[in-house]
């Protein structure tokens, strides 16, 4: 009896387990370590938002170095110039505009390669013209000067005031201008006849004076019309005044 006891009482204890000591630091469960090596979501999103922002700070500081320049210098209204524009060979160039400035015409492209733009514009009208080049937030830009062409027969002539008496002072402006209508320099070729560019007096004017910016002369007593004509490049001009009677 008192042996079947000792055999039960020896079956109901647990038997020793043994632990390998290499197991003792490693995770209890394959569940345990997914949790444990998972990147949280905030954090991915951070990572996105720093490499976007360093993408985008890196193209505004290639965009400093985008140069353009326009030439001639200067031009006669009428011709076209031409500007060359260049980025840096790094530089994306997804944010790449060109605009025209001052007088110039609508801006055409020449030719293109890696990193560099040739356009050209008309001219029209005096003044400066040019391109504007927008890079990203960087903004470059290159002017010219446009000169009148010479005059070609267009002038414009004007007397003031409209109604005088008999002997007051009229004073009328001549402008000669280009063919775009740019006030320009009257160039008389060496070729052409002493009437290539003249100034005459017509009905009852008086003496004609001729001033920096204008001519003047006096009216006659008798009423009717009094005024000059001018003549450019084989174009007549006039222009007059009225003449009133004597009170």
């Amino acid at each position: 009896m008192l042996a079947h006891r000792s055999a039960a009482t020896a079956e109901s204890q647990p038997a020793a387990e043994y632990v390998d000591e290499r197991l003792l630091g490693e995770p209890k469960s394959h569940t345990q370590k997914g949790r444990m090596g998972r990147t949280p979501p905030w954090l991915t999103w951070l990572a996105v938002i720093v490499f976007c922002y360093t993408v985008s700070l890196q193209e505004q500081l290639f965009a400093l170095l985008t140069s353009v320049r326009c030439y001639p210098e200067t031009v006669l209204a009428g011709a076209n110039a031409t500007c060359t524009i260049t980025t840096f060979f790094l530089a994306a160039e997804a944010d790449l505009s060109i605009t025209q400035l001052g007088a110039a015409g609508p801006v055409a492209l020449l030719g293109a390669q890696p990193h560099r733009y040739d356009v050209s514009f008309s001219t029209a009208t005096a003044g400066g013209a040019g391109v504007r080049v927008q890079h990203a937030l960087v903004s470059s830009w290159s002017l010219i000067e446009v000169l009148p062409a010479p005059a070609a027969g267009k002038v414009q002539v004007s007397c003031e005031p409209l109604r005088v008496r008999p002997g007051q002072e009229v004073r009328c402006t001549v402008v000669p201008r280009d063919r775009f209508g740019n006030e320009a320099d009257v160039e008389k070729p060496a070729d052409a006849p002493g009437s290539f560019f003249s100034v005459t007096r017509t009905g009852g004017a008086g003496e004609l004076t001729v001033h920096d910016t204008y001519v003047a002369f006096a009216a006659g007593a008798e009423p009717g019309r009094a005024g000059v004509a001018v003549t450019l490049g084989g174009v007549r001009v006039e222009a007059s005044v009225e003449v009133e009677k004597p009170s």
